[in-house]
């Protein structure tokens, strides 16, 4: 899985880490999760990215594929809070 692009702010327009972030602390700790169910969670990363530079692209490797068998019932992709449902 890589992901390319992200926002530089979290859905309030504001810095990923806060309260009061340093300098180098301004930028996400990107993660990835993908999700059946809230209780449900079929891939957490167990690796993260932190600080991740928006201008870099970030590669998680999975060690075995995610077989999506389901499609009557929505899958969320998660990466650092950003939900993305399909």
């Amino acid at each position: 899985m890589t992901i390319r692009l992200f926002p530089a702010l979290d859905e309030n327009n504001e810095t990923w880490d806060t309260p009061l972030p340093t300098t180098e602390d301004v930028q996400p700790d990107l993660y990835f999760q993908f999700i059946k169910s809230p209780s449900n969670i079929i891939y957490d990363s167990p690796t993260y990215f932190e600080n991740a530079n928006v201008a870099n692209n970030h590669v998680f490797t999975l060690q075995t594929p995610i077989i999506v068998t389901d499609l009557s019932n929505p899958y969320i992709i998660k990466f650092m809070g950003l939900r993305f449902s399909k």
